[in-house]
């Protein structure tokens, strides 16, 4: 019994301890808030005009090898942060989805726009349906229309409602166009959970903008921009059942320890 409660728990006590140093990290990169280095702003608008004069998102990350990523000039790599509430999920996201960056995480699909909003711009975001340490996008399928979506970019904050879960042929890239005149969101992951994995299941949310003042706005130094603010975290169904498992763990540990403890008293 022992034995059979070990596994599950270390898988668990991993994906808490990931989720943790996921959280930690998310803090640090919201205590360090600070405008984008000239460099920065520079290499965004130049992946936006390059995008421009390119197909949108020809190949799938999930099917295709990737080795190369994109070079930019932010940190491991990390451009922001995407906070789904409803599943308790905060995730970085990395910029170009090779296979290593989905490895650590979700990262945004290489030939769409980067997650920093705009009409007619559509970011897709891409992750694992589950990885042995993390969730990842395991959840996503749970929510529904009316849902929110954060992306934390540190210098602004973007919401968005999910306004459709839709599957799709994983070759049907022509579901994934940027729409005019929209500023869309697209969470992306392989369907079903098991193979050929064949499907594609996507979360389409549209940018809700804030309710200002015209006095408030014209401070703004971006258009349409949420002032950041630290996210709270709520409880976690994983830490809650790694806490179940290791306090399982002690009362069969606990138990087998008395009976022997008995035993021996008795002969």
């Amino acid at each position: 019994m022992v034995v059979g409660l070990l596994l599950p728990l270390a898988l668990l006590t991993m994906m808490s301890a990931s989720q943790l140093m996921e959280q930690a990290s998310y803090r640090q990169f919201q205590d360090a808030q600070k405008d984008w280095t000239k460099a920065q702003k520079k290499w965004v608008g130049n992946y936006h005009q390059e995008r421009q004069k390119t197909d949108p998102a020809t190949s799938d990350p999930f099917v295709e090898s990737k080795t190369q990523e994109e070079q930019s000039p932010f940190e491991d790599g990390i451009i922001g942060y995407v906070t789904i509430p409803k599943i308790g999920s905060t995730q970085p996201i990395r910029i170009g989805a090779s296979e290593s960056h989905l490895e650590r995480g979700v990262a945004q699909v290489t030939g769409t726009d980067l997650p920093v909003g705009g009409k007619g711009k559509r970011s897709v975001i891409a992750g694992h349906r589950s990885w042995y340490n993390d969730q990842r996008f395991l959840r996503i399928a749970e929510l529904a229309p009316g849902d929110k979506i954060t992306i934390d970019l540190g210098v602004r904050r973007l919401e968005y409602v999910v306004q459709e879960v839709v599957l799709i042929d994983a070759t049907d890239w022509q579901q994934l166009k940027a729409k005019k005149g929209q500023d869309m969101l697209t969470l992306l992951t392989c369907n079903p959970l098991y193979p050929p994995f064949n499907e594609r299941l996507l979360v389409n949310a549209t940018r809700v903008l804030p309710k200002v003042s015209a006095q408030k706005a014209s401070k703004l130094s971006q258009p349409n921009q949420i002032t950041p603010k630290k996210e709270r975290f709520g409880p976690n169904p994983v830490f809650v059942l790694t806490g179940i498992g290791w306090l399982l763990l002690l009362v069969v540990c606990y138990a087998f320890w008395s009976r022997w403890k008995g035993s021996r008293q008795t002969v």
